[in-house]
């Protein structure tokens, strides 16, 4: 049974994990156990701590092959010799055994589950829709999108309070209009 208890692992938990199917997405889960879910993690991805460096890049490799998690990405930053490396390394299960993910000519791993190419691009991890071509947004990019959406959005709300306030005045002042003068005439033209 593959249970990852958020609570029990610490550091030592999955960081990202993908599962196809699940019935209630909106759940906050503290666990998450195939059983109970119908479903297995399709894809693991793991930030290596380097506290659990062999762990995360030796002794998960065989369990989640075990599990038939059908892929496993590491995300790898060390330093080696007073220099930075950031490694990406993938495996894909072929015939119940992780068979790594051989990299493009640009460096970049293929995530079949997903329809992701993953790679290293000046230090930062970027994602790119294999269908499209677009790159994903990383988190720092889509927090500053939500806060140009909540400005925007913002904006919106006190542009449509105006325009009410001004439908109110417009409003009060055609009630005046027709106090004095009676109803506006006809019009033909319109």
């Amino acid at each position: 049974m593959i249970k990852w208890d958020i609570s029990d692992l610490g550091d030592h938990c999955p960081d990202t994990f993908v599962a196809m199917g699940i019935t209630n997405k909106q759940e906050n889960r503290r666990t998450f156990v195939v059983e109970d879910e119908g479903v297995r993690p399709t894809l693991i991805i793991e930030v290596v701590s380097p506290r659990y460096r062999q762990a995360d890049r030796e002794i998960k490799v065989v369990e989640y092959a075990r599990a038939r998690v059908e892929e496993y990405v590491i995300i790898d930053r060390r330093t080696q010799r007073g220099q930075e490396l950031d490694e990406i390394l993938g495996y894909r299960l072929v015939q119940g055994h992780y068979q790594p993910i051989t990299p493009d000519e640009e460096g970049r791993i293929f995530c079949a589950t997903v329809g992701l190419w993953m790679s290293f691009i000046e230090g930062s991890l970027v994602m790119v829709d294999s269908e499209t071509g677009e790159r994903l947004l990383n988190s720092s990019e889509l927090a500053a999108t939500n806060q140009e959406l909540t400005a925007t959005n913002q904006e919106l709300i006190a542009a449509k309070e105006e325009v009410e306030r001004q439908a109110a005045e417009m409003e009060a002042l055609l009630a005046k209009y027709r106090e004095r003068f009676g109803n506006l005439p006809e019009n033909q033209n319109l």
